[in-house]
């Protein structure tokens, strides 16, 4: 008996739930209206990247090779081929537009999903708190995970081609520091083959999960550091140590906004 295919959706579902499961705290999502709201938005996002990336590998890309091999067959068919010489590459440039304005896209989902990720979050995690999660940890810990987040090398990659395509026609106009390494000719536009686009996508899925991981946890710590005034001076040796491991976590969850 052939076995049925699995529904992509429902696999994507139970992606999330097991990753909703590693978060401490995660009753909330299933007992408090915020927590349903935030879980619908995760799916919805994550759902609109998957989709993405399956309509640029399967459908879009494929799509337009298939008009370029037939775009040259015409010219090479054409009884005034004798007066045109093909240029391969420059046929071949709605190709690379298309993923050009695909990073735009992307990195567009990408922001969105973090700035609606925080704002989410802060309803989840308020604890009729007077400040936000991100003015929290900007105060104490002096750490900005409103704007650090894009500190990523992948992250700060594909907002850099995001903002040569909007501003620059899609000319390496300039790189900066995080992404030198990255060569391309400066009088030429970026040419990004499909495979290194759809592994980009690969990794904002994968960037997303771990952003709401670590954004949950800095939200649990909140509200206990703003429920509890702790003198550490009076703590016994044995408290002292958990407290010191709380804080140790603490400050490995903020690398992420460091590196």
């Amino acid at each position: 008996m052939k076995q049925r295919k699995q529904n992509p959706f429902d696999v994507l579902v139970e992606n999330l739930i097991n990753e909703f499961s590693k978060i401490k705290n995660f009753n909330l999502l299933s007992e408090d209206d915020r927590g349903k709201q935030m879980f619908n938005f995760v799916t919805y996002r994550m759902t609109e990247i998957a989709s993405m990336k399956s309509l640029y590998a399967n459908t879009f890309l494929p799509a337009i090779n298939r008009d370029i091999v037939a775009s040259i067959n015409q010219i090479k068919a054409s009884r005034f081929k004798a007066h045109f010489t093909i240029d391969r590459d420059q046929v071949k440039e709605l190709y690379y537009d298309t993923i050009r304005l695909g990073y735009v896209q992307l990195f567009h989902r990408l922001e969105n999903f973090y700035k609606e990720l925080l704002r989410l979050s802060n309803l989840l995690f308020s604890n009729e708190s007077k400040i936000t999660i991100e003015e929290f940890y900007k105060l104490v810990y002096k750490v900005d995970i409103a704007k650090n987040w894009k500190k990523n090398f992948l992250c700060e990659k594909v907002n850099w081609v995001c903002n040569r395509v909007k501003h620059a026609d899609g000319f390496p106009d300039y790189y900066p520091l995080d992404v030198s390494e990255i060569s391309h000719p400066r009088n030429l536009r970026l040419r990004i083959e499909k495979e290194e686009f759809i592994q980009d996508i690969a990794f904002i899925e994968k960037f997303c999960i771990t952003s709401m991981q670590i954004v949950f946890a800095l939200g649990s710590f909140r509200m206990f550091l703003n429920e509890s005034i702790i003198d550490t001076e009076s703590l016994d040796e044995d408290l002292k140590m958990k407290y010191d491991e709380f804080e140790e976590k603490i400050q490995s969850l903020l690398d992420f906004y460091r590196n």
